[in-house]
């Protein structure tokens, strides 16, 4: 199956040369089962990080992840399984369940540091191509009450960045996803939150 890929798509063939554990995806038995969906999605990966220690750690495994995913939807694509609605539609699936898992991740290590975010957190927002915008409640909080607090606005710029940080920053499973803040209300010159 995979040689008839690899030689009819010769991108496909040098990204397996740099990304030799997607194999692992195809060999684990379940590549061609049914679509888990955004939930089912983010229950693995759920699953994946919590297996993990460190923070740096969680960011490689995501990003190991979410490869493994993006080649199967690839491979089911190519293969003729699923049609381009139904790519695209998946892709989202993933990004969706990507940015609801590794969110946890980042404000858990930013708490650390700068305390639980003061007031109420909204939603962060994604489309398939990662555009974000950031809603929070401080509910009148004035600051954290971590080791080092901050007041409710810089807390929710700087957990913002973080997370931007952490899908962004390449490492060595690469970078996760690009992400454009440009839709928030005043463009790149408003507060990232």
């Amino acid at each position: 199956l995979l040689v008839n890929i690899v030689s009819a798509s010769p991108a496909l063939a040098a990204y397996l040369s740099r990304n030799a554990s997607v194999f692992d995806a195809v060999i684990g038995g379940d590549f061609f089962s049914d679509w888990p969906g955004e939930d089912g999605l983010l229950e693995s990966l759920t699953e994946a990080l919590e297996a993990e220690e460190d923070y740096e750690a969680r960011l490689d495994t995501c990003r190991r992840w979410a490869k493994e995913w993006h080649f199967r939807i690839g491979v089911h694509h190519l293969r003729g399984l699923l049609d381009a609605a139904t790519v695209g539609a998946q892709y989202a699936d993933l990004a969706r369940a990507v940015l609801r898992g590794l969110w946890p991740v980042v404000i858990n290590e930013f708490s650390r540091r700068h305390g639980p975010p003061p007031g109420r957190a909204r939603r962060l927002t994604a489309s398939s191509d990662l555009d974000m915008i950031v809603v929070y409640d401080s509910a009148d909080v004035e600051s954290s009450d971590g080791k080092r607090p901050l007041a409710s606005r810089l807390y929710y710029a700087r957990l913002t960045q973080a997370m931007i940080t952490a899908m962004t920053a390449p490492m060595a499973q690469g970078k996760l996803y690009e992400v454009d803040m440009r839709l928030r209300p005043s463009g790149t010159q408003g507060p990232v939150a």
